[in-house]
Order: structure tokens, then sequence, then C-alpha cells
């Protein structure tokens, strides 16, 4: 049998973590099984990556896929510039990765009797609502959450519940650099006695890199000595945060504490010099960088949000606290601060933790979900 054709969708074509997860389950699939092949519009960064990868690309204005244009342009031209892609490609199963392109994909899907999946990667997609739910079920999709909490999230937006599955994303985690101890550490300057405490993610308020800073102002951490390390930047809109953020740290006194790496590519190399991976996080749909702290042996300490109780084990893997109490979060980091055995326990947990969550296991789960709705036709 020849390999049937997946058509990834992802309207917005800039490289961002939706994106890439995409982009490896689709380089990922069994060529002997899946072909797949990529729908998107602009000019972003998604699209030379997916055609590096040897994935055929197709880009459409952005007008025929994205509600809110010339009526024509999306009532009108869109469906029928989808209808020929998806015949000419002869596409079995359309797969998307974004709010947009389900809903204009979904009637053109159903007329000629293609399944869809709707991957969920965020607890902030506007287009779960109960009419696009009710749009999609007719279509004979199958909406997918990337954790429980995208799957309550969804549920409780009116998707069917029995039209809902989920499927933890995938981590490549046998060439994460996971580096050496002591060479991290003295490339971020840190000494033997220093507790270096990670915040890994964009500089956006969600993130909670104020609570991180306000934390080390606590009094439970006022005389440690633990250096917050801030890796990531901030986007052009997100230029007041930051600079919010170094104002922060002058007015608690805690400047000297704080580094402020930016984006660092390096990032999985530096996680081997951590002792803390800080996760402050809200409304998390799942939490990469949680797994690649746990596959280089940092426990982590983590609000009770979104998706983070799923991936650390409270008092295993690393500390839950309650959301937005930065004093717990402070005597959190100060317990294992001062406490090395328990690190080290912690430490080994984490890495067996982070296995369940690899990039071949999310592939076989996605591969299987194909097989079941083709089985429905």
């Amino acid at each position: 049998m020849a390999p049937r054709r997946v058509l990834f969708t992802a309207v917005d074509s800039s490289w961002a973590g939706a994106q890439a997860q995409m982009l490896e389950l689709a380089a990922g699939l069994d060529r002997g099984d899946w072909e797949p092949v990529l729908l998107t519009s602009g000019t972003g960064g998604l699209i030379a990556r997916a055609r590096a990868a040897g994935i055929p690309t197709h880009v459409l204005p952005f007008g025929l896929v994205r509600r809110g244009f010339p009526f024509v342009d999306y009532y009108v031209l869109g469906p029928l510039a989808l209808r020929r892609l998806l015949r000419r490609e002869r596409i079995a199963i359309v797969h998307a990765h974004d709010p947009s392109s389900p809903i204009a994909l979904a009637p053109v899907s159903a007329r000629l009797g293609i399944p869809v999946v709707s991957h969920i990667h965020d607890l902030d997609q506007r287009w779960v609502t109960r009419r696009s739910t009710a749009a999609l079920a007719r279509a004979r999709s199958m909406v997918v959450g990337i954790s429980e909490a995208a799957v309550r999230w969804a549920a409780a937006r009116g998707a069917d519940p029995t039209r809902l599955r989920r499927i933890h994303n995938g981590v490549h985690l046998a060439p994460l650099a996971t580096g050496s101890h002591s060479t991290a550490r003295r490339a971020l300057g840190l000494h033997d006695d220093d507790i270096a405490v990670a915040l890994v993610g964009r500089l956006v308020p969600r993130k909670g890199q104020a609570d991180a800073i306000r934390a080390l102002a606590e009094p439970a951490l006022a005389d440690a000595r633990v250096r917050l390390l801030l890796v990531g930047g901030a986007a052009p809109r997100e230029r007041d945060y930051e600079r919010s953020l170094h104002d922060l740290a002058r007015t608690l006194g805690v400047e000297s504490r704080v580094d402020f790496l930016g984006e660092r590519e390096d990032a999985p190399t530096l996680l081997a010099g951590m002792d803390v991976a800080l996760v402050p996080s809200r409304r998390e749909a799942f939490g990469r960088v949680v797994i690649e702290g746990m596959h280089a042996g940092v426990p982590a300490v983590a609000y009770d949000d979104g998706a983070l109780p799923e991936l650390v084990r409270d008092g295993e893997d690393g500390i839950i606290v309650p959301t937005g109490d930065v004093a717990l979060l402070a005597r959190a980091v100060a317990r294992l601060a001062g406490d090395a055995p328990l690190r080290a326990r912690m430490s080994a947990s984490a890495r067996q933790r982070a296995r369940e969550f690899g990039h071949e296991r999310f592939v076989a789960e996605c591969s299987a979900l194909y097989l079941e709705m083709l089985a429905e036709s």
C-alpha cells in the first residue's frame, strides 16, 4: 500500500513552539506508512525548515484561510483553493496545529470525507468555542490536547468528550546536549557554593519572571547564595515588560543575584549546571522546558497551574506550590537549596520521569490516532 498523505497545517508560518512540534512530528513519521505535506501562509521560518526537511510545502494567501478578510476571499476563493489542494495532493487526513486552519478546512474536508485532527497547543486558542467544535464534529474530527489540562479546557468549551484525546508532546531527548555540570557552571561564572536557579522561557508576564524575582527578596531566600538565571528574550512588544523586570530587581535590592541571559541556543547544555528549575508559569498547556530540565537532572519548583502538575510529581521530581504564592515559591527553592541529598534524589527521579515524554512515543500515538480515524471512514 502506498503511504497515506497527511496535510499538516499552520496558518502562521513563524517559528514557534507549536510549529516546531508539528514539524518534528511530520519529520518523524514512518515514510513507509505516511507522507507529510505542509500548508501555511506568509513567509516565516517554518517554510524554509519544512522544505529543508524534504516536506512538500504549499503557501496560500493569508486571506483564504483566515476569517476577517473580504467575504469573497474566505468564503468563496478559500474553499475552492483548499478543495483543489486536498484533491490534487490526495490527502488522506488533515492535522491542524493552529487556531485558524481547522475552521477553514473542516467543511471542505467533510465534503470530501477526509478526517481532521485539531491540535490544541495552548490554553488561549479563541477558536475553541461551542460553535467551532460543533463544526469540527460534523467533519468527523478529533481534538487533541497536549495535556490533560488542555483536554479539560477544550471540554469546558464544548468539545465532544468522545472526540477528545490527550497526547502529551514529545521531546527529542537523545540529542539534547546535557553537557558537563562543571563546564556549564564555569561558562556562567557560578561558584561551587552558588545555588543556580534557572527560569527558561520568553520574557512575557505569563512565564512568571516577576514572581521569580520577588521570591529572591523573600525572607526564606534573603541570605541564601541563590543566583536566578533568566534564559530567554523579549519580543519587541514585550520590551516594556523586560525593562520592568530590571526595575523590579533594582527596587527589591536583588539585582546582583539576577542574570538576564537572553536567548541561548545552548540552553539544554546550560541546564546541566543548574540546581533548580523554576517554573512559575500560568496557563501552561505543556511545558517543554520542564521535560528538558528533568532530562538534565534538574528538579523543578513549579506552580500548580495548567499542565505543570501532570509533568512534575510533587515530592518526587520537584515541588509544586499554589499559583501566585511567592512566599511558598521562595520556601520551596530554599528547601532544595539547603538539602543536597534531596536535590540528588529528585534529580534521579526527574531523569527517569523525562523518558516518559520522548519523541518516539509522541509519533507513535499520533500515528495510531490517524489509523483509528481512517478506519472510521
